[in-house]
């Protein structure tokens, strides 16, 4: 008997020592001080992650057993709870079946919030209105909470037809219209614009690029695109007339064969026609004064490698952006740079130049990281991530390895550069996506963004904590690469 309680005296002191030392940390959701965490309307279910200490303990979220990994990590799929009394992640971890730890995370859903009163701000300016874009990267859209539509210069006017939350509706030309944000632009004095006018215009090339220039009247809002074959660069000048009288060409240029125009509804089309595709870049600028359009020209001599290409690597998320997060606290921006690192090391044994946008952790926003690349004159970009998902998205059903793209002249790359990919990572093919990011939206150079495998998702981070994995991945983005360069347009 004395032998018995004992040994439950050193089983209860065991227990005793073990919930001191029990803890269990919430990686997501989490809330930045007081804010109370809010989840879209309309979810049902969605994820929680974190780790516990000790390994080996169980854990249950809201009643649901959750399997954790022999690190600790965890990621659960669990319904989401509407009643007014029970919003709230109750996680729960036990040991011989006494509760060793205990951790609530209320939340709430964005119907729960008391609506804001509108500001009238805005109810003193009478339209329509000129506005004037204020910002160096503003950007529109098709209608607000619609897709991401033009890119208008800093200085280019628009004019307003209304005003509705934070968004300015604007007309530009041929019945076709969109808004922009408010943050985004200056309200002008003036309530109509005067005509745009694009005169005559004259190209020079210096053999590496084709300058041609127009003089224009204002500036204008306006899109460009590649033809399927790449060898037709289309720009729209929205609520522009022509006025081209005569158009002079550099006869050293065998890149641009022709310049045809066609006055439209909705303004003026210009078709920039060249004998090869116009696969390295292009830039298009359309302020006051005139039109500029840059198109960069085929390598005269093509060595099918890397061997001499400027390759800009950009190691996604730094400073206090720390991207995403996983079970077991690693930071993406982290990953990302030691990623960049030893990707660097593997183009460079292959005769590529290579750079990076940042070499330590450091504050660099999305531009900052395209005109770097832009101010090298970059062959290629890449930016280097991992992944995590949006509240409701299952990620036992998606994660794995994706490609980024934006432009059409990108396409060819990202498409190789993901086959390679996927196969170095062994891990779930995430698929290809065309998406309207900022660091592949550039048109001055081919911009994928590689997501190397979800952060968020246990057994992938712990590939990702490993140089092993990501000199793998740096050997599959090496050989997509030079599949790329060896077909090189």
């Amino acid at each position: 008997m004395k032998r018995a309680a004992q040994l439950v005296l050193m089983l209860s002191l065991l227990v005793a020592i073990s919930a001191q030392c029990a803890e269990i940390i919430l990686v997501y959701p989490r809330t930045m001080g007081s804010e109370v965490f809010v989840y879209p309307n309309g979810l049902d279910s969605t994820f929680v992650l974190g780790r516990v200490e000790p390994p080996g303990s169980i854990l249950r979220i809201n009643g649901h057993e959750v399997v954790c990994t022999p690190r600790g990590a965890f990621l659960a799929w669990l319904p989401l709870c509407s009643a007014p009394d029970e919003k709230a992640w109750i996680l729960s971890l036990s040991e011989d079946r006494t509760e060793i730890a205990r951790v609530s995370f209320p939340y709430l859903f964005a119907a729960d919030l008391p609506k804001t009163a509108t500001s009238d701000t805005f109810s003193a300016i009478s339209f329509p209105r000129v506005i004037e874009v204020a910002a160096p990267n503003a950007h529109t859209r098709t209608a607000i909470g619609g897709s991401y539509h033009i890119f208008p210069d800093s200085g280019c006017p628009l004019v307003a037809l209304n005003h509705e939350r934070d968004f300015y509706k604007f007309e530009i030309g041929g019945g076709l219209s969109g808004v922009i944000e408010d943050r985004f632009v200056t309200v002008m004095a003036s309530r109509s614009l005067p005509e745009a006018v694009l005169g005559n215009g004259k190209c020079t090339t210096d053999g590496k690029f084709t300058l041609c220039t127009f003089s224009l009247s204002r500036a204008v809002p306006w899109s460009a695109s590649l033809s399927s074959d790449q060898k037709s660069l289309n720009v729209m000048l929205f609520g522009t007339t022509a006025a081209i009288d005569r158009i002079r060409f550099d006869v050293a240029d065998e890149f641009l064969t022709g310049i045809t125009w066609e006055q439209l509804p909705a303004g003026l089309a210009l078709s920039f026609l060249c004998k090869e595709p116009v696969a390295r870049g292009y830039a298009v600028t359309c302020a006051h004064g005139d039109l500029r359009v840059q198109m960069r020209q085929p390598l005269s001599a093509r060595p099918r490698s890397l061997r001499g290409k400027l390759i800009v690597l950009d190691p996604g998320h730094s400073g206090v952006s720390n991207g995403a997060i996983g079970p077991l606290g690693t930071r993406e921006k982290d990953v990302n740079l030691r990623w960049a690192n030893l990707l660097a090391d593997e183009l460079r044994r292959r005769g590529a130049i290579v750079e990076l946008t940042r070499s330590a952790d450091e504050d660099l926003d999305l531009y900052a990281r395209i005109d770097f690349a832009k101010s090298r004159a970059a062959d290629f970009f890449i930016s280097l991530h991992c992944n995590a998902l949006p509240d409701g998205v299952n990620p036992f059903v998606r994660h794995g390895t994706g490609t980024y793209y934006y432009q059409e002249a990108s396409r060819r790359a990202a498409e190789k550069l993901h086959r390679r990919l996927v196969n170095a990572s062994g891990l779930q093919d995430d698929g290809l996506w065309d998406a309207n990011l900022a660091v592949v939206r550039p048109t001055e150079f081919p911009a994928v963004l590689l997501e190397a495998a979800y952060l968020i998702y246990p057994l992938e981070e712990e590939l990702l904590q490993t140089d092993e994995f990501l000199r793998r991945l740096s050997k599959g983005v090496a050989r997509g690469l030079k599949d790329y360069f060896r077909e090189e347009p």
